[in-house]
């Protein structure tokens, strides 16, 4: 793994050693290509600083992780796996950051997409905030 000055691109190596794909193979960042299927993007969408916390900037970010499969059950348990893999998880490390907690923002994903050139390819947007700082 590479050590990223972004929280995000150090998301990618995480998701990758922890089995949800290949970098730059299914695991993309800020982007969706048309393929490969099934494939994640992960994209920042929003966050900022914290107050300082014992000499650490704390920071919160909320990343969405854009998930497209052709098998929607298939997909939605991908998406499931991901979900319970963030919640409640306390005191990580995703490579030079420290995450002090996250939480996924919804319990159970819904479908919110279905690729009109592809009608069963469908894609999930579940998004998680994490409380982190660089280490």
């Amino acid at each position: 793994m590479t050590a990223h000055a972004l929280f995000e691109e150090d998301m990618i190596d995480y998701l990758a050693a922890n089995g949800f794909g290949v970098e730059n193979t299914s695991l993309f960042l800020n982007t969706m290509p048309d393929s490969p299927s099934p494939c994640w993007a992960v994209r920042p969408v929003g966050g900022g600083s914290l107050e300082p916390n014992v000499g650490a900037v704390m920071r919160r970010s909320s990343i969405q992780f854009q998930y497209r499969h052709s098998d929607q059950i298939v997909g939605k348990q991908a998406v499931n796996s991901l979900v319970d893999h963030f919640r409640g998880k306390v005191d990580f490390a995703v490579g030079t950051h420290h995450v002090m907690h996250c939480n996924p923002a919804q319990e159970d994903p819904p479908i919110t997409y279905f690729d009109q050139h592809q009608p069963r390819r469908a894609t999930w947007t579940p998004t998680v905030t994490f409380t982190y700082y660089q280490t």
